[in-house]
């Protein structure tokens, strides 16, 4: 999804806001490696508000396994998500990631996301 797009479709001065004024952090918790099918945990609100289902995009899906292959595909999308996250960040940001990492991946998303452990 392009947020530009989005938030521009609901008003130009939001998307502009946007760019403008950058945040100075995220606190977020994302989704394990292979632990949970996400989309089949909300399912009744994908059919109560109508929304289309891509659960083939879904990262880490309990679906996709634990494999090293399913492995390396959730470090290279956790990482995507975060360097588009950037976009919206002051340079002096901080992220906080709440992660059960049991596979030791955040190491290596925060170096393809250009970020640092501290």
């Amino acid at each position: 999804m392009n947020l530009d797009d989005k938030i521009s479709l609901l008003g130009g001065n939001l998307s502009k806001q946007f760019n403008q004024n950058k945040i100075s952090g995220i606190f977020c918790n994302p989704p394990y490696v292979g632990l949970i099918d996400y989309h089949e945990q909300h399912a009744y609100g994908y059919e109560l508000f109508g929304f289309e289902r891509k659960d083939s995009l879904e990262i880490g899906s309990m679906a996709k396994g634990r494999n090293r292959i399913s492995v390396q595909k959730y470090i290279d999308d956790i990482a995507s998500v975060l360097i588009n996250c950037k976009r919206f960040l002051k340079p002096d940001h901080n992220v906080f990631i709440v992660a059960n990492d049991k596979h030791n991946v955040y190491p290596t998303i925060a170096k393809k996301a250009g970020m640092q452990i501290i």
